[in-house]
């Protein structure tokens, strides 16, 4: 992955991004987690009143769909991207989570007499967590990360 290499030569094009201790990257899961879900619950703003999002290409609601399983994917990438294991392994346990974070949230709309349970919003969701690696990856490779803690604020 692209974190702690030892190469020096291939390090100078990176961009060099802080990895954030474990309980702060934990943190922003869990708030970014808990506004998906606050809004998988709740109406979305506008969610009345808009009926298509950003160019009219797509309903607002596949918009807010989109942004917020990119997001996550993004940011629980980010969370894991200190465990020692190969990308493609890396990136396949981020989309199995985040997909099964989007498939316990439908079935708890099914639940609520306000909301309702939709294939077409598993289906967004699954595509926004791809869209969310695609990103995740291309990001990966061209950082690097380094450790911000206690000991090490190199």
């Amino acid at each position: 992955m692209g974190y702690m290499s030892g190469d020096q030569s291939s390090l100078r094009a990176r961009l060099r991004v802080p990895l954030l201790p474990v309980w702060v990257r934990g943190s922003i899961v869990i708030v970014t987690l808990g506004v998906v879900l606050y809004y998988s619950i709740v109406p979305a703003p506008g969610s009345g009143s808009l009926v298509t999002g950003p160019f009219g290409l797509l309903p607002y609601s596949t918009w807010l769909h989109v942004l917020a399983y990119t997001g996550l994917t993004i940011v629980f990438a980010y969370t894991t991207a200190h465990v020692k294991q190969a990308k493609w392994r890396h990136l396949t346990v981020v989309f199995v989570v985040v997909v099964t974070v989007g498939i316990i949230i439908e079935m708890v709309q099914y639940t609520l007499p306000t909301r309702s349970f939709s294939w077409v919003d598993i289906a967004t969701n699954t595509a926004a967590t791809s869209i969310g690696l695609l990103i995740w990856a291309a990001l990966d490779h061209i950082t690097q990360f380094y450790r911000v803690d206690n000991h090490n604020a190199s």
